[in-house]
């Protein structure tokens, strides 16, 4: 089981995306799972949750972080 799940909504933003994976897989430190879901454009607050939730079940970490697309961890 690993240690964290880093959870990343993506849609249409390839070159972001990209770079997001990229910092997850430079992590030193690889007790960790990286679930990237395609996100529903115009769902709402709402949606967005629920979104969250039928996902859920994919979830193996100990703790999740949302990680959005456009964000990178740090070294």
């Amino acid at each position: 089981m690993p240690f964290v799940t880093f959870y990343t909504p993506t849609y249409a933003r390839p070159g972001l995306l990209y770079n997001c994976e990229r910092s997850v897989r430079a992590q030193t430190d690889q007790d960790l799972q990286h679930l990237v879901i395609e996100d529903m454009v115009g769902i709402g607050i709402d949606g967005m949750y629920r979104q969250v939730q039928e996902h859920a079940g994919r979830v193996r970490g100990n703790y999740v972080y949302m990680l959005q697309d456009d964000d990178a961890l740090s070294d």
